[in-house]
């Protein structure tokens, strides 16, 4: 095959006219070049500066101060600077120790123990004495003799308490005594008598059961009242088993709305 040279001259046509200009890239928001050593942030606003140590990341130092991993298997205590295994029986109790203490206690009141571990509540005038001391009934918890030589010598308390919103003592030679503070509220003064006006009777309290065979003597004191008042009792009196009833009285009619009366009895018991 025969090849043949042609001149481009003749082929290639004259240049055609220049095309439009392309417009020119914005740089502005691109990074300008990181002149920056070491580990880097970034701001968020397209900016890129060097990271802190201990504030970015985790210093040497920092890490230093840190925890080893812990391999400890079971239990464990610090001592302030390290973790280590805690030991059984010393930093805990262990199943045998739990075994050897006292269960929970569940019994209410004076209690007692076996000498075996088991708490019971103790059982009164038997394991020990009440207010009520001891009399040859009471299975000899204080012999006859030592009693009546009690008796000789002093005057004291063989029961005490509270009934019926009074606190009562009952002594060993026989005297018993009570007292109390009550209020009573919105007592009409309204009935007229003579030049001044009283009440209907109340405040006719019970005594303790048992704490009188014979009247006592009973004291009523008007220790408060709303108003200006006087009290007075009525023509009923006491008795052995109640204070008898008291009467306000005023120069004018009158609702009183609180009055507080306080009641003292002293009699005897046997």
């Amino acid at each position: 095959m025969a090849i043949r040279e042609v001149d481009l001259g003749s082929v290639i046509g004259p240049a055609g006219p220049q095309g439009p200009k392309g417009d020119t890239p914005d740089i502005s928001n691109k990074q300008d070049i990181i002149n920056i050593s070491g580990i880097l942030k970034g701001t968020l606003n397209g900016q890129i500066t060097a990271a802190a140590p201990g504030v970015d990341y985790p210093s040497v130092e920092q890490l230093a101060a840190k925890q080893d991993e812990i391999h400890v298997v079971g239990l464990l205590k610090g001592d302030g600077n390290s973790v280590t295994a805690a030991v059984a029986g010393t930093d805990y109790a262990t199943a045998q120790q739990l075994d050897t203490k006292q269960p929970k206690i569940t019994a209410s009141g004076i209690l007692k123990g076996d000498g075996n571990g088991g708490v019971t509540t103790a059982v009164a005038n038997t394991d020990y004495a009440t207010t009520r001391l001891a009399t040859t009934s009471q299975n000899g918890l204080m012999p006859a003799s030592d009693k009546v030589r009690l008796d000789g010598i002093m005057a004291y308390v063989v029961e005490a308490g509270t009934e019926l919103g009074f606190d009562y003592r009952k002594w060993n030679n026989g005297i018993s005594e009570c007292w109390c503070r009550k209020q009573y509220t919105n007592i009409a003064v309204t009935s007229q008598w003579g030049s001044v006006y009283s009440s209907s009777g109340f405040g006719n309290l019970s005594f303790p059961s048992g704490l009188f065979i014979s009247t006592p003597t009973v004291l009523k004191t008007l220790d408060s009242c709303t108003n200006s008042c006087w009290l007075a009792a009525t023509s009923g009196g006491a008795t052995n088993l109640q204070t008898g009833a008291v009467e306000l009285y005023r120069p004018s009619s009158y609702t009183i709305a609180s009055v507080y009366i306080t009641y003292y009895a002293a009699g005897r018991w046997k």
